[in-house]
């Protein structure tokens, strides 16, 4: 009887024993399934624009643009959309260099093409000019990109008068201007010291007008509008 008693006890011990086994084997093998774990509920296309703005914040600016023309071009509805066009002309202002500002340009007036009625249609609008402004070339030099910026100052100051950006916009349009008709007066003097007053006197009636538009834009910006 004894031996029977403990007989039954070892086969208790036993199959308590293996089932303990088998419960931690169990949990040790399974995995979390990341697709309803809570750290992977951020949408993909948050992550792509996430992850792009940290690889243009950390200089990787081309790995960024990649990340966010990934974004443009597979998710178009998303709520990202605008903010990644801008990022990639930002990425590209910031970046530097000609090619470079090329682009930022370019990307800068399509976010305006796309998106004219957005608050930050008038920031893309202000950048164009000042990438021009940045590579406007001193007086005596090729004044391209001065009668650029001299163009999108204004394109800005009559599309967004009452922007907060407006009296930066003013001051650099001045400035532009004033290197515009430095420009017009030495070549205007050059050709005095050659003789040619009829030309010397007609480039320095143009030096005066980029100095009178200049005022003339300042006074219409601040007229105010009849009630």
């Amino acid at each position: 009887m004894r031996r029977l008693v403990l007989l039954l006890l070892c086969i208790i011990v036993l199959v308590d024993a293996s089932q303990c086994s088998a419960q931690i084997i169990f949990h040790k093998k399974k995995k979390v399934n990341k697709s309803t774990d809570a750290s992977n509920t951020v949408e993909p296309d948050k992550q792509l624009y996430d992850k792009a703005m940290d690889d243009i914040k950390h200089g990787k600016h081309e790995t960024g643009r990649l990340g966010l023309q990934t974004l443009i071009n597979t998710y178009p509805d998303s709520e990202y959309l605008a903010k990644a066009k801008l990022a990639i002309a930002d990425s590209y202002f910031k970046e530097g260099g000609t090619a470079n500002i090329t682009q930022a340009i370019a990307g800068y007036k399509d976010f305006i093409v796309f998106f004219p009625f957005l608050p930050e249609a008038a920031y893309a609008q202000m950048q164009v000019a000042m990438a021009n402004y940045n590579e406007m070339a001193k007086p005596d030099r090729d004044n391209t990109h001065a009668k650029a910026a001299e163009e999108e100052f204004q394109t800005f100051l009559q599309k967004y008068p009452k922007d907060p950006l407006a009296p930066q916009a003013e001051q650099r349009l001045r400035e532009v201007q004033e290197v515009l008709a430095e420009g017009q007066y030495r070549i205007a003097y050059y050709y005095y010291l050659k003789g040619d007053r009829r030309a010397a006197a007609g480039l320095s009636g143009r030096g005066r007008g980029h100095r009178r538009r200049g005022a003339g834009h300042r006074r219409r910006s601040r007229r105010p509008r009849n009630s």
